[in-house]
């Protein structure tokens, strides 16, 4: 089954059913928003995306979404606190977004994390014309 389509569609990281898939949109506010899209079975037809409450800040970035392995975590690239830095928020939404470490100089984007949490995988840019570093750190993640 084809995924869900909406304008300028990121990459979708799904729950550990496969049934709920998180990705990014480029929306009519010129910024990337994280939507949502569900199905009610492995093949089955994905519902119309729709953003995710609770973590959208107006005129901010959201994008690169990642589910921790028991997709309680969303893991996603934000510029809310002004550079590009990767923040955590629990699944269910509802929490706060809290920035998670380390930090590197210029930006953080691409967060992927290994199953127990405790190793951070992260691209950067340098500033070379080699264009983007990746790094892979012990991961500071706010409880």
């Amino acid at each position: 089954m084809t995924p869900p389509t909406a304008p300028a569609c990121g990459y979708m990281t799904l729950d550990p059913t496969g049934l709920t898939g998180n990705f990014a949109v480029f929306t009519p506010g010129n910024v990337w928003q994280i939507h949502q899209s569900s199905r009610g079975s492995v093949g089955g037809a994905w519902t119309t995306p729709s953003p995710l409450p609770g973590i959208f800040l107006a005129g901010k970035t959201d994008e690169q979404p990642f589910l921790n392995a028991n997709g309680k975590r969303l893991y996603f690239m934000s510029n809310r606190n002004g550079a590009h830095r990767i923040f955590v928020t629990t699944n269910p939404l509802g929490s706060t977004p809290a920035l998670v470490g380390p930090l590197h100089p210029s930006e953080d984007r691409f967060p992927l994390l290994s199953p127990d949490e405790l190793t951070l995988y992260s691209a950067s840019y340098t500033g070379a014309a080699t264009g983007m570093r990746i790094f892979s750190d012990q991961a500071t993640i706010p409880s």
